[in-house]
């Protein structure tokens, strides 16, 4: 009988094929599920952007000025090692002791206080990434050099300054004037291209 004839291969092939068309336009119809999870996309606020903005300008500022001003303090140990003015030379002793001590230590603080409230705001952290451990390392270290190891020399150097101001014979300058611009130097610029290059992951 024509009533039990089952359908043809080629209409069954027909009906499935406009069923997975119907599926597809179904599921693709606005309004309707798709069937994928959607997850609501995180709004950024504006506020905390321009913040970090602010933080990482001031970042820069005081670490250009950190490394400015140790140039500037070998500036000042080379000219007692190649000049041969006794009044270049007083001049530059005493000029190592006021511009190396408070200064140089109030912009590694705001270096670090900068750095670390950076880390707060942005997806690198304070501990999170090694190279941020390192350089905050630098940074408290040079800090501590400033405050404790640096003060001694450069007295001893502003009282040599003064007796030659006064009269007395020059002598040769200490070697260890060499130490500080050299060291902080190195770890300023090594700061630097840790910043730039943002080695080793994760560190934890």
């Amino acid at each position: 009988m024509r009533g039990s004839r089952s359908a043809s291969p080629g209409r069954t092939t027909q009906r499935r094929y406009r069923a997975t068309l119907d599926g597809v336009h179904t599921t693709a119809a606005p309004g309707r599920p798709t069937g994928r999870t959607e997850h609501p996309q995180r709004t950024r606020r504006p506020g905390r952007g321009r913040a970090r903005k602010v933080l990482l300008l001031l970042h820069l500022v005081f670490a250009g000025a950190w490394l400015g001003m140790h140039v500037v303090l070998g500036v000042l140990v080379c000219t007692l090692f190649v000049s041969d003015d006794p009044r270049v030379i007083s001049v530059s002793y005493r000029a190592l002791v006021l511009f190396a001590i408070w200064p140089l230590l109030s912009v590694a603080l705001l270096c670090l206080l900068s750095g670390l409230a950076l880390g707060m705001v942005t997806k690198y952290g304070v501990l999170r990434y090694r190279w941020v451990v390192v350089k905050l390392a630098l940074n408290v270290v040079l800090a501590v050099l400033i405050a404790f190891a640096l003060p001694g020399g450069l007295e001893a150097a502003a009282l040599a300054g003064q007796r030659i101001a006064e009269g007395a014979a020059v002598g040769d300058p200490p070697l260890d004037l060499l130490f500080p611009p050299i060291v902080s130097t190195a770890a300023l610029l090594a700061a630097f291209v840790l910043s730039v290059f943002k080695p080793w992951g994760r560190s934890r």
